[in-house]
């Protein structure tokens, strides 16, 4: 369903479950995917920075590049660029995280934001919107979509917003530069 969706032939879905107050959840990396997360119960710290000539923008396995900081590879604070976001994301919160930007999380000192769960789920979507012609008004419907998904009549009603709301903001639909 996730393919048709988006119109892309590669869509993967996880979910990275954690216990509240730990100080690392996900140490310094890069992905080769652009994700959606939605965090789904309790929260999770999200750390992005931009890329640097160290670590370059859109690593591609096939050009012989591969993730940073995993598999025995240490990404270093020194070697990314500077921190773009630093948010505690909140049960029903999204956030893109874009191919090759790299990132870390940590649950540390969220147990007080959470009182039914002493853990932090979040499910997330990652596919290469390289291939979908990107705009930002899909970026939006996607957040929307994922956020709120859909009633039994298939309609997500967010996702409609932003489609109807677009074309007062034509600059919306130009293809984002990925």
């Amino acid at each position: 369903a996730l393919q048709s969706s988006f119109q892309v032939p590669f869509v993967t879905t996880n979910v990275y479950i954690s216990r509240l107050d730990s100080p690392i959840t996900a140490p310094l990396h890069t992905d080769r995917f652009d994700s959606f997360i939605m965090q789904t119960e309790g929260a999770k710290r999200w750390r992005i920075f931009d890329t640097s000539a160290a670590v370059p923008r859109w690593p591609v396995l096939d050009a012989g590049m591969s993730d940073r900081g995993k598999a025995g590879d240490v990404l270093y604070l020194e070697q990314v660029g500077p921190l773009l976001l630093d948010e505690c994301l909140k049960c029903g919160e999204v956030v893109y995280l874009p191919r090759g930007f790299p990132h870390a999380t940590s649950t540390f000192d969220t147990s007080s934001l959470s009182t039914t769960s002493c853990y932090s789920t979040s499910l997330t979507v990652s596919l290469l919107l390289e291939s979908v012609g990107l705009t930002m008004d899909k970026v939006m419907r996607c957040a929307a979509g994922i956020h709120e998904g859909r009633n039994q009549l298939g309609q997500c009603f967010g996702a409609e917003e932003v489609l109807k709301s677009t074309p007062q903001h034509e600059s919306m639909r130009a293809t984002l530069p990925i």
